[in-house]
């Protein structure tokens, strides 16, 4: 099983008690992603889980699952960009593909691309800025090489590209 690591954490406070409502990512190896809602408490309560959100390989996936959980009071606190910089500190890849999907709109050709370059990142084990804004413009230049091929060529490059 892959290790669970902390990803988003939100204090609260109640009138008889504080908690912790925590959101925790696995990265599989299948190259899959997993969510783990928690809660967790002081004193006499334990650690609560909730119904894991399995199997997710893409971007929309990630937000959809982001979205569907409701037992923890995560999304509130977080908008998208503070979700995906998290996620950089974890999954640069992940999170620079993520965040373009989130700022742009995509048909399901685009979308495909959008899979291809997360895919493309990983594979030819592309370096990334340290920095999060930066990472993002590196990944628009490899995002629009990789559309100009495709829209060029009609298929999908094999080997890397020049940017």
């Amino acid at each position: 099983m892959a290790k669970k690591i902390l990803w988003l954490s939100r204090s609260q406070r109640g009138v008889l008690d504080d908690w912790n409502d925590e959101l925790y990512i696995a990265f599989l190896k299948d190259g899959s992603i997993s969510l783990h809602p928690s809660k967790s408490g002081s004193g006499e309560y334990p650690r609560d889980w909730f119904k894991v959100r399995r199997g997710i390989k893409t971007p929309r996936r990630l937000i959809d699952a982001y979205d569907s959980i409701f037992e923890i009071e995560i999304k509130d606190s977080f908008s998208y960009w503070e979700v995906t910089s998290e996620l950089f500190k974890l999954n640069p890849y992940f999170a620079v593909v993520t965040d373009w999907y989130l700022e742009h709109d995509y048909d399901d050709e685009r979308e495909r691309l959008l899979v291809f370059s997360l895919k493309y990142l990983s594979k030819n084990k592309i370096v990334l800025p340290d920095n999060f804004d930066d990472a993002l413009k590196s990944f628009s230049l490899i995002f629009n090489s990789i559309k100009k091929y495709y829209d060029k060529n009609g298929k999908l490059p094999i080997r890397k590209l020049e940017h």
